[in-house]
């Protein structure tokens, strides 16, 4: 991999989000856990053209057909931010102040934060917001927001309880962090649950498909807390870690398992690996495996064949240049 040049970014964090323009064109979002900046950059030039900052953080991000979507949610608990930036620079906002997010901290030094799901459905260009108990619709041609009717008769309402974790549940919860991802008429989730019990425990919330049709649900695996889609498949993996015994200190994991849109598995590849996280850039997963000495793995999407492991992290892909296939 050669570098061909840089260019300063600005804002403060880290690029957390990256979309290809036609003409050479890259919408980059660097944020920390206060503000977002969106750099929109000039790659065959080299420079910087423009930049425009908003006040919370990004916690979710999705690359559409022309622009790219973020979820923001402020430093304390407040309503959520749908921005979307076209490929033509364009920025717009919505307020989503049925559904909120962020995090907060009590009296005794307890942190919790909440992060609603969102999903992008590129077939109608709307982005569904799942909170623990509301939801909305924002549309992006025109930014609209409709709140959804998360009674038992909605089934955005029935789908809601796989994005937020039950009341009664066992332990109290500290942080609920939800993942969705639209394939076709399907909807995928996952994420996963801290507890505030003593040992502080962040479990796998599983990885589920819901026919949007009829609310219809199937747990595909219970032990996934992240995925990435990529062609038309589910890359899965569970970054949430667990240790085999007190003497083995580095933690397990699933690998990194591929599933289609009917939850059947297809391959699985690095084995018991721990994962925390995976880039697609065309048929290639670059895969940072490994807890004490992690690694990247490149592995093939289509097979699951581990093309080379090398000993760093993975950089931060921009994945392909529009217009190039």
């Amino acid at each position: 991999m050669k570098a061909l040049g840089g260019v300063p970014l600005e804002g403060r964090g880290w690029v957390r989000a990256t979309k290809w323009a036609p003409g050479g064109a890259l919408t980059a979002a660097v944020s920390d856990d206060r503000n977002i900046t969106l750099n929109h950059v000039d790659v065959n030039g080299m420079t910087l053209l423009e930049s425009e900052s908003f006040t919370g953080e990004l916690i979710h991000s999705e690359a559409v057909d022309h622009g790219l979507v973020i979820a923001s949610a402020p430093r304390s608990i407040g309503p959520i931010t749908i921005i979307y930036v076209s490929d033509g620079w364009a920025i717009s906002s919505a307020v989503i102040g049925n559904v909120v997010g962020g995090g907060s901290e009590s009296e005794s030094g307890v942190l919790t934060e909440w992060r609603p799901a969102m999903a992008v459905d590129r077939r109608t260009s709307r982005v569904a917001v799942v909170g623990e108990s509301t939801a909305s619709l924002v549309d992006l041609a025109d930014m609209s927001v409709d709140d959804v009717d998360l009674g038992e008769t909605s089934w955005l309402g029935r789908l809601m309880a796989w994005f937020v974790p039950p009341a009664n549940a066992k332990e109290p919860i500290k942080s609920s962090v939800r993942f969705g991802h639209w394939l076709g008429t399907a909807l995928a989730v996952t994420g996963s649950n801290s507890t505030l019990d003593p040992q502080d425990r962040i479990t796998s919330a599983g990885l589920s498909l819901i026919d949007a049709a009829n609310a219809r649900s199937v747990l595909v695996d219970e032990q996934v807390s992240g995925i990435e889609v990529a062609s038309g498949r589910m890359l899965a993996f569970d970054h949430t870690g667990q240790r085999d015994s007190r003497e083995e200190p580095d933690r397990e994991g699933i690998g990194v398992i591929a599933y289609d849109e009917h939850g059947r598995e297809l391959w699985h590849s690095l084995g018991r690996r721990y994962v925390s996280g995976l880039q697609v850039v065309g048929c290639l997963a670059y895969v940072e495996a490994g807890w004490l000495k992690p690694q990247t793995a490149i592995v093939d999407v289509r097979s699951g064949r581990v093309i080379d492991l090398l000993n760093q992290y993975p950089p931060t892909l921009l994945g392909e240049v529009a217009g190039t296939g």
